[in-house]
């Protein structure tokens, strides 16, 4: 197969995954959310920033950190707002993970502890 066809397919192929991944955001188990959001952040689906940024405020710390390192990851200035309010977390390492997106996108920390 060329070079082209094959790069478009694996750009659809990351779309559909992304849909996919997006819904998987809002499944009952975190564990499964928490894998979503890493993926979401590997593909850099702008259009993930709603959920990711959601999952800042579920009760698991380790789908909060995830979420916060997708968002880092994505990189859309969108998330800065979300990731300032998540600053302040209770668990040392979501503030970690949201200081570190935080300077990946530019913007101040907010809260430092």
């Amino acid at each position: 197969m060329p070079p082209r066809p094959a790069s478009t397919l694996g750009k659809l192929r990351a779309t559909a995954a992304a849909t996919a991944l997006r819904e998987a955001m809002a499944d009952d188990y975190w564990q499964v959310r928490l894998r979503a959001a890493r993926a979401l952040g590997r593909i850099g689906d702008v259009r993930a920033v709603p959920e990711l940024s959601e999952a800042l405020i579920h009760p698991a710390g380790n789908l909060r950190k995830e979420a916060a390192i997708a968002l880092g990851d994505i990189g859309d200035v969108t998330a800065v707002p979300a990731l300032q309010a998540a600053a302040a977390d209770p668990d040392p390492e979501v503030r970690k993970a949201v200081r570190l997106s935080l300077q990946r996108l530019g913007a101040p920390a907010g809260v430092d502890r």
